[in-house]
């Protein structure tokens, strides 16, 4: 080839790769941003993945507990060592149980001091029933403490 060919194609081989990198210099901007989004992103799942483990442990919590339906609940039977005992458990007074239940003090003293099923109000029942599974620290919320 002639010498003149030869320069032609250097100079046309580096206006191309100049071309080239101009173009492709945007992209590879691009690209290191999305590398960093999906970083990001994949933090993100992982701290929503943590979320939801902790969200299903709290759900499998609470599915062992035993809800009893509305037409069973007013079969349950209410004795007075159930009332002692879960009055006891929750760490409460007589009358701070009352307060919890919707009667005054001494209706839980004579609830306790009974023989035998309680033969309770709907509205008590179902008060009762309703804080069965609860704990000391929801009880002293729920009253004021």
């Amino acid at each position: 080839m002639s010498k003149l060919m030869i320069v032609m194609k250097d100079e046309i081989q580096r206006i191309a790769r100049k071309e080239i990198k101009a173009a492709i210099g945007g992209l590879k901007k691009d690209r290191v941003a999305l590398k960093r989004a999906a970083a990001e992103l994949k933090r993100r799942v992982t701290a929503q993945g943590e979320i939801v483990d902790a969200l299903a442990e709290v759900v499998e919590r609470q599915s062992r507990q035993v809800i009893l339906p509305e037409a069973r609940q007013d079969k349950a039977r209410v004795t007075a060592r159930g009332v002692r005992a879960l009055r006891r458990k929750l760490k409460l007074s007589q009358a701070d149980f009352g307060k919890l239940v919707g009667v005054n003090g001494i209706s839980i003293m004579k609830w306790e001091h009974q023989s035998g099923p309680l033969q309770l109000r709907s509205k008590s029942r179902q008060a009762f029933l309703a804080i069965r599974n609860i704990g000391v620290k929801e009880a002293n919320l729920r009253i004021g403490h």
